[in-house]
């Protein structure tokens, strides 16, 4: 029942977003929404199904990943004390900066999913034009507020 409400939410959210192939996304998980890319992973628990968001941002910069990491646990702690799912995280095998999200499969529909994946996007392109280049050096460093 899950997997069939989570292939529905697919592919009502390809035909609103405009999306060549549904069947691309359920199959490899993942889609590009602007330069982004964003898995969506069913995860089946005993009492809530949940789509996992995430999106990838890049590598950490390696002049000073160090404050980076740090600034972004900070990150973390304010959004989960202000009540967001979001999270900042690093993949240990590719080191690429993820943010990641949990979002209840039985709350979501297609305009639901389609503002959560605009955001992320967002939230990567705000990475993208502040932070990276505030590592590299050229500014103090400071953190997205998601």
């Amino acid at each position: 029942m899950n997997q069939e409400n989570y292939e529905r939410l697919i592919r009502e959210w390809a035909r609103l977003a405009g999306a060549p192939d549904a069947d691309s996304v359920l199959q490899r998980g993942r889609v590009k929404v602007r330069d982004t890319v964003i898995d969506l992973v069913l995860h089946e628990e005993e009492d809530e199904p949940l789509i996992l968001l995430i999106g990838h941002f890049g590598k950490l910069p390696a002049n000073d990943g160090g404050a980076l990491a740090l600034g972004l646990l900070h990150a973390n702690f304010t959004l989960q004390m202000l009540g967001r799912n979001l999270c900042w995280s690093v993949n240990p095998r590719t080191e690429q900066m993820i943010a990641h999200a949990r979002l209840p499969l039985e709350l979501l529909d297609a305009p639901a999913l389609h503002e959560c994946l605009q955001a992320f996007a967002a939230l990567a392109e705000l990475w993208h034009t502040t932070v990276e280049p505030q590592a590299t050096g050229s500014a103090p460093l400071t953190t997205p507020s998601a």
